[in-house]
C-alpha cells in the first residue's frame, strides 16, 4: 500500500488528483450526488407557495362547474360571451353527464338559460358558450346553483364557481 502512495507522490499534480479520485471514488460518490441534488431541491421547495397533501378520501369525487373568464367588464346592452367549463378528476372514473339551469339577476339576459352535457367524461372540458346581455349598470353574479344541477349520481358532490359581471356606464 505504501508503494502505491509513493508512486502516486512521484506523479505530476494532475495525475495525483486523478489517482486520488480513483482511489476514493466509491466513498465520494454519495457526497457528489447529494451536492448535485441539494440545490435543485432547495429551489423547488422555495418556489412552492403552498403544499397540499391529499389522500384519496380527502380529494372527493366532485363535479366542478365554473365560468371563464371569472370576471368580465362590459357596458349596457353590450353582449359578452363566457365559457362554461366542467371538471371531474376521480382517478379512472367517468362522470355520466349533467344538465343545469343558470341563475342571475333579472337585469341580465342569459342565453341559453339551461345547459346540458350528456356525454360521459372525465377531466376538464368545454360545456357551452353563454351569452350575457346586461340592461342596467351594476355588478352582477352569474351562477349555477348546485341544487339546480341534475345528474343521475345519487350522492353527487357538486361545486360551482360563480362569475362576476361588472356593467359600467357608457362613456
Amino acid at each position: 500500500m505504501e508503494k502505491a502512495e509513493e508512486a502516486a507522490a512521484e506523479l505530476p499534480p494532475i495525475r495525483q488528483l486523478k489517482h486520488q479520485l480513483q482511489k476514493h471514488s466509491g466513498k465520494l460518490l454519495p457526497l457528489v450526488i447529494v451536492v448535485a441534488i441539494l440545490p435543485v431541491l432547495v429551489v423547488l421547495t422555495a418556489s412552492v407557495k403552498s403544499l397540499n397533501i391529499l389522500s384519496k378520501a380527502q380529494t372527493g369525487e366532485e363535479l366542478r362547474l365554473f365560468f371563464e373568464p371569472a370576471t368580465v367588464s362590459t357596458k349596457i346592452n353590450q353582449p359578452v360571451k363566457m365559457t362554461l367549463m366542467a371538471g371531474y378528476d376521480a382517478g379512472g372514473k367517468i362522470w355520466p353527464g349533467f344538465s343545469a339551469a343558470l341563475a342571475t339577476d333579472p337585469s341580465i339576459a342569459v342565453f341559453p338559460q339551461r345547459v346540458a352535457y350528456k356525454t360521459p367524461f372525465r377531466g376538464r372540458l368545454f360545456v357551452e358558450t353563454i351569452e350575457v346581455v346586461p340592461t342596467q349598470i351594476g355588478t352582477y353574479t352569474l351562477e349555477i346553483p348546485a341544487d339546480l344541477v341534475e345528474t343521475n349520481q345519487p350522492d353527487a358532490q357538486i361545486r360551482t364557481v360563480p362569475a362576476t359581471i361588472i356593467v359600467k356606464p357608457e362613456n
